[in-house]
């Protein structure tokens, strides 16, 4: 198992830094508290925002509704938001 701090978490994934420590504070996404820090198992977050991402995607196949796009990426293309972006594109 691999763990990582919050912060680099989130900037390594394109999140932002409350959302991913509100996930980890109500137990969503895999954690331990040491200290005073949460650490992240990263496997299973990876699994976690992976499992929401396709969620999203069947429900977007089902509405077929219009989808709009955010023109606002990251400049190394990573990021889970960026990966969300392009599957809604492959649902027109």
């Amino acid at each position: 198992m691999k763990f990582s701090g919050i912060k680099e978490y989130a900037n390594s994934r394109g999140l932002a830094y409350t959302t991913v420590y509100s996930l980890c504070r109500d137990g969503t996404l895999p954690a331990v508290k040491i200290g005073q820090r949460h650490k992240i198992e990263v496997e299973g977050a990876d699994r976690y925002f992976n499992e929401q991402i396709e969620l999203r995607q069947k429900k977007l196949q089902k509405l077929k509704c219009p989808i709009v796009i955010s023109k606002h990426t990251r400049r190394d293309g990573g990021g889970y938001l960026d990966q969300l972006n392009l599957m809604r594109k492959e649902v027109k």
